[in-house]
């Protein structure tokens, strides 16, 4: 790709597979021709981020001067990210003058800002609640699939809780999600997707051979344990001489790697004893050991799967590398995606992982014995 950077307007050539272009949305112009490019997504993070560099110009200065500037960028004619640009770096050597740009996608306001606790309506549904949270940061809520529509449409109101005036909008709209056992990420659009740890599955992946440039295999022992034990209390319940044992409320026997005897105890931490969230609890803690004990990171030589569609996170793909001990066809869950292009060319970095690695952290929540609601004036 040429180092010249252009200025292309709504109407413009139609963009090549891979051309990268940021739409700058307040100018309908986009720039193209960039030097180096990094965008990542991920399900594991609440923003999705980018990086690219372009030669400088005065057109380009002119164009990309104003930080905070809202833009789309996108590979070919699918949308990757949207957000804003939150950094410029104007970059001079002897040989070089360059434009870096960076920022993150929409939700990086839900991350950053306290949360206005005034739009938090109380007994209500999981998607309504993120939409009064999401709405004054023009953040709009989708649901990734009926199958998470149907989950949604099964889980009672959710219960009333004391939200602190410090806490930030992603952390209360995580705490809430945890609760109904589903995750929160950001989509191509800047949307909060309110999504399962995702069934779809692609039908072309990557193999060694064919589109694998390198990878790297990760089996480990590091936090995975003989069983998984849950117990009321850190300590006995009993005098001495009664013998009663602090028995565990649940035990999970757990597939072990290295046959050893490790156990793990945990007290389970909600107030009231909820025996259906202590077995969830410990069923998660033993599923999410070894789906984390399991990981394949490759660099691959697209940013595209056989089908032409970007390599998209929350799809299982076949992973076939049997010389690193990754069993041909193998579905892994796309936990990360970085499309890359610098002086060696396209690569795309996925992160990969069983699916049960990604499961959300089950979490108790106390509820406020009255019903009055407990608000904050709106702001001005």
């Amino acid at each position: 790709m040429s180092n010249a950077d252009r200025i292309v307007d709504a109407v413009g050539a139609k963009p090549a597979a891979d051309e990268v272009r940021v739409l700058l949305t307040q100018d309908g112009l986009s720039l193209t021709g960039w030097k180096s490019v990094r965008i990542s997504r991920s399900i594991e993070f609440g923003t999705s981020s980018f990086d690219l560099t372009c030669s400088a110009d005065a057109n380009t200065l002119k164009l990309v001067s104003k930080e905070g500037a809202p833009i789309k960028v996108s590979i070919g004619d699918d949308v990757v990210l949207t957000g804003y640009v939150e950094t410029i770096e104007t970059i001079m050597t002897p040989r070089t003058h360059d434009v870096r740009i960076s920022g993150r996608g929409k939700l990086a306001d839900l991350i950053d800002c306290s949360c206005r606790i005034d739009k938090i309506n109380a007994n209500t549904k999981l998607l309504d609640l993120c939409t009064a949270i999401t709405q004054p940061y023009s953040v709009k809520v989708m649901v990734a699939d009926d199958a998470t529509q149907k989950l949604l449409d099964q889980i009672p109101v959710l219960p009333r809780q004391l939200v602190s005036i410090t806490e930030t909008a992603w952390e209360v709209i995580e705490r809430y999600a945890r609760y109904c056992g589903v995750l929160v990420y950001e989509g191509a659009g800047g949307e909060l997707v309110i999504s399962t740890a995702g069934t779809e599955e692609g039908d072309s992946g990557v193999a060694l051979g064919e589109n694998i440039e390198a990878i790297v295999c990760t089996k480990t022992t590091l936090g995975t344990f003989s069983t998984f034990n849950a117990v009321l209390s850190a300590y006995s319940m009993g005098a001495d001489d009664e013998g009663v044992e602090n028995l565990p409320v649940v035990t999970v026997i757990a597939k072990s790697t290295t046959g050893r005897l490790r156990p793990t105890y945990f007290v389970s931490e909600q107030s009231a004893t909820d025996r259906q969230f202590v077995e969830k609890r410990v069923n998660w803690m033993a599923s999410r050991a070894y789906g984390r004990s399991r990981r394949v990171r490759t660099m691959v030589d697209n940013w595209r799967d056989a089908d032409g569609v970007p390599w998209t996170p929350n799809i299982n793909y076949p992973v076939s590398a049997g010389a690193v001990g990754v069993p041909d066809g193998t579905m892994l869950l796309l936990a990360e995606v970085s499309y890359i292009l610098n002086e060696n060319g396209t690569h795309a970095e996925l992160v990969f992982g069983p699916r049960q690695g990604f499961l959300p952290e089950p979490v108790a929540l106390d509820t406020l014995p009255m019903d009055e609601s407990i608000q904050t004036p709106a702001e001005g």
